[in-house]
């Protein structure tokens, strides 16, 4: 791996461990899984559509697929985790699940009708090739629906570490995790053949009374650094407690203390 890339195994297996409290505490994440269904056109086609969901977590998106359009199409939902799949399959049983990666998809080409995805592209190592995947397996005409977390998501928690790091004087070298920009993303899209591109960034915050508990409600949803620069072992804990007070005093507010996500919302359409 090269420095800033992602460890997609360990993204599976911290997702893994938090399957079945996940929907307890992943607030924005649920919220953003609704609006990439609702980022798409109404349906027209009398037929029923075959719709794959990539990285489906616990089945949200295509939970709210179902709400929006009804049980008539052929709903497909993968991920790296096969917990978080046995957690859809209950949630959403006229569905199928299997266990696959987003960069590297296990199926014929042009075999979707819609291709969604909910927080997952953010993880991706090479975001044009993901998205290459997704075109290739829809079928012409077809609609790419997806979410995925910008560059400025966390930026308290990045800020706060680093104010840290500078404050302890730590050896340890800043391995916050990097996700992309807007314009990363429309470089991307525009690099593949989608035409009627729409894409959207916004901000959603959570509010949380101390830092600690924001660190705390991140870990329950599986939200770990997955950085394969991220040294081995814990940070110490002098580090640790001066994260936790910077971050309390250059964030804090008569609600608590933020955590701020970008959301970037998009579709396209293969041409």
């Amino acid at each position: 791996m090269t420095p800033g890339q992602v460890n997609l195994r360990q993204v599976g297996q911290h997702f893994s461990g938090h399957a079945n409290e996940y929907d307890r505490y992943a607030i924005v994440q649920k919220q953003v899984a609704r609006q990439v269904v609702d980022v798409l056109p109404a349906s027209l086609e009398e037929e029923p559509l075959s719709v794959l969901d990539v990285g489906t977590g616990t089945g949200e998106v295509l939970l709210h697929y179902q709400q929006r359009f009804g049980c008539g199409d052929r709903l497909l939902g993968m991920d790296l985790s096969r917990a978080m799949c046995d957690v859809a399959a209950q949630r959403v049983p006229k569905a199928d699940f299997l266990i696959a990666d987003a960069q590297d998809l296990p199926f014929e080409t042009a075999r979707f009708d819609r291709v969604l995805s909910s927080s997952v592209y953010q993880w991706m190592n090479d975001l044009p090739g993901a998205f290459e995947e997704a075109g290739r397996v829809l079928r012409s005409e077809g609609w790419f629906g997806f979410a995925l977390f910008g560059e400025r998501t966390l930026f308290e928690l990045k800020a706060s570490f680093r104010e840290a790091l500078a404050q302890t004087a730590s050896e340890q070298r800043d391995y916050t995790q990097d996700f992309p920009t807007l314009e990363e993303v429309r470089s991307a899209l525009i690099s593949q053949d989608w035409e009627e591109i729409s894409l959207q960034s916004t901000e959603a915050v959570e509010w949380h009374p101390d830092p600690k508990t924001m660190m705390r409600r991140l870990k329950k949803i599986g939200a770990h650094n997955a950085s394969a620069d991220r040294p081995t072992g814990l940070p110490s804990r002098r580090l640790v407690q001066t994260m936790l007070e910077c971050y309390e005093r250059l964030f804090s507010g008569p609600q608590g203390v933020p955590a701020s996500y970008e959301v970037i919302l998009g579709r396209a359409r293969k041409k």
